[in-house]
């Protein structure tokens, strides 16, 4: 059975399931949801997200197999679980590296 959707229903039922309309771009369980060609901006707050966990745990006293765990468990996971999904702008992805060497 095909469900026809007219907009005025559309936005009772949206309100009935509380669910909001949201303008694109938005983020949606730590991804960005847009529509088009991946633009720097729109992963712009996973980069500052990483780059304050690396300025603190930068104040820590840690071993370098310490930093390299950290990376590797925390920050890469954080890139991968948006990367299964986009493709990154290579700049970006330069650029988050080189945080990730001054870090280490």
């Amino acid at each position: 059975m095909l469900v026809v959707f007219q907009v005025g229903n559309l936005i009772i039922w949206c309100n009935f399931l509380i669910f909001f309309f949201l303008c694109l771009p938005f983020n949606y369980q730590g991804g960005p949801v847009f529509k088009g060609k991946p633009k720097t901006f729109y992963f712009q707050f996973i980069a500052d997200k990483i780059k304050i966990k690396l300025s603190t745990w930068m104040a820590s006293l840690l071993s370098i197999a310490g930093r390299v765990q950290l990376v590797k468990s925390v920050v890469q996971s954080m890139l991968i679980h948006t990367m299964t999904i986009y493709s990154w702008p290579t700049s970006f992805l330069k650029e988050i590296e080189k945080w990730i060497k001054n870090f280490i």
